[in-house]
């Protein structure tokens, strides 16, 4: 609403007249019959003053002379180009934002129509990227008590866009917008399922809570992966690298890696996190006192698995001897362990250190050593599928011999029965089946 008129307030504007001219006009509050009214005076540039150029109108308001003023405009302009006048109820900022309006909408669209569905977003309530992302995580570790690295794993998806895009209102972000984030060049395609399922997840909420009516990426899918044979560590690496843990830092990372080799334990069922965040609260890494290594059959009970199940893993007899070796230290070296971590492959001869490559070696030699033992009993023992078994973590380039010999490492020699005319174990490179005497180099920054 306009402020009451001040009496001598006084405002200018240029409008265009025929011919592309221009024509100052002095808007100013004057008394006229003893009330107060804004008068509006200018000359017509066509006419000038001699032919009755000289324009003077009295208006109520300054909005109500800017209105007349459009419309005189508005005159001029079907005078140049053919154009028809309307008279119209609006005031100058409903026709300016009318204007707009139209420019936003290029033709595409129907006015009636976008405010209407504006106006059935309206009932939601506002909530921007940022604001909304940040009420998941804190959903997901207050209410629903998900594991560090699902909050992790959420966050490596996700940040950058919420960087970007973070004080945009939730209902604006658009199907296109996301997709061009997601399917950036050279990404490989098992992470780019990784991030629809983290921002399907996301939208899936932000429904849940009423802040958007319909997923934007409701109906994007998952990619199709071609089947690859899984990493594995040779039997030298495996060896190579319990003597670098034993060799470094007065021992202190033998118990750990002694873990990931032959008990089929993700690094997280150990650590969780603590190794690489020391000081967050509420995790529960492995301990001493989860074992009991002077029984007949030594076990651990894993407290917190991936799957949320508790896993009861027994352990095999050169685990056991290499764990005695070290039973006096500290389990897990937290202080410095990112920096002794690569320091003990690269000393093993082992250049790029691959995620979970220790779970995919204890699973297939674990398999030949024993053919007795199923595929469905050891998915089991891995906390898995027997399908994501099959097709993650099982190399068929090994013998049983090389299951006997990796499961030996830290006991000594056992008695060998390899046949005649059979490649000593080892000599294999058990990522391609291809048979070569060292092992293949990998480059690349290193992954606890």
């Amino acid at each position: 609403m306009e402020k009451k008129l001040v009496l001598h307030r006084k405002e200018t504007k240029t409008v265009r007249a025929r011919g592309n001219k221009s024509a100052k006009v002095v808007m100013k509050v004057v008394l006229k019959n003893g009330k107060k009214k804004v008068r509006t005076t200018f000359t017509d540039p066509n006419l000038k003053v001699k032919h009755g150029g000289r324009k003077i109108k009295y208006h109520d308001s300054f909005d109500e002379a800017k209105m007349w003023l459009t419309g005189w405009e508005s005159e001029q302009w079907s005078g140049d180009y053919g154009i028809s006048s309307v008279n119209t109820r609006l005031s100058l900022d409903q026709v300016k934002n009318a204007e707009l309006a139209f420019d936003l909408l290029q033709n595409k669209h129907n006015l009636v129509d976008a405010v209407n569905f504006y106006l059935s977003h309206q009932t939601l309530k506002s909530m921007t990227l940022k604001e909304a992302f940040e009420k998941w995580n804190d959903v997901g570790v207050r209410e629903k008590n998900l594991r560090p690295d699902t909050i992790r794993d959420r966050k490596s998806s996700m940040s950058r866009f919420v960087e970007k895009f973070g004080d945009k209102d939730l209902r604006w972000l658009d199907k296109e917008t996301i997709k061009k984030f997601i399917y950036r060049p050279k990404i490989k395609q098992v992470t780019i399922n990784g991030h629809v399922r983290v921002f399907k997840g996301f939208f899936k909420f932000c429904v849940k809570e009423e802040w958007i009516k319909h997923s934007p990426i409701e109906n994007l899918e998952q990619g199709k992966l071609d089947q690859v044979v899984p990493e594995i560590l040779t039997i030298p690496e495996a060896r190579a690298l319990i003597k670098s843990a034993k060799k470094l830092f007065d021992g202190n990372t033998l118990a750990y890696f002694t873990l990931l080799l032959f008990t089929g334990l993700r690094p997280s069922e150990i650590h969780d996190g603590t190794l690489n965040f020391p000081n967050r609260k509420g995790t529960r890494p492995l301990s001493w006192d989860d074992f009991d290594l002077n029984v007949e059959v030594p076990r651990l009970v894993v407290p917190r698995s991936k799957t949320r199940k508790m896993r009861v893993v027994e352990l095999e007899p050169n685990c056991v001897s290499l764990l005695k070796m070290v039973q006096g230290k500290p389990l897990l070296p937290v202080k410095g362990f990112r920096r002794m971590f690569p320091q003990v492959y690269k000393d093993a001869g082992i250049a790029r250190w691959k995620e979970d490559i220790c779970r995919h070696s204890w699973a297939t030699y674990f398999f030949v050593k024993d053919k007795k033992l199923g595929k469905d009993q050891l998915a089991r023992m891995a906390g898995n599928s027997t399908s994501i078994l099959e097709k993650a973590y099982l190399n068929r380039g090994v013998t049983k011999q090389d299951g006997l010999d990796y499961f030996n490492i830290g006991l000594g020699r056992v008695k060998s029965i390899r046949k005649a005319g059979m490649p000593r174990s080892g000599k294999g490179v058990l990522r391609t089946g291809v048979a070569k005497t060292v092992a293949k180099p990998r480059s690349g920054p290193g992954l606890v």
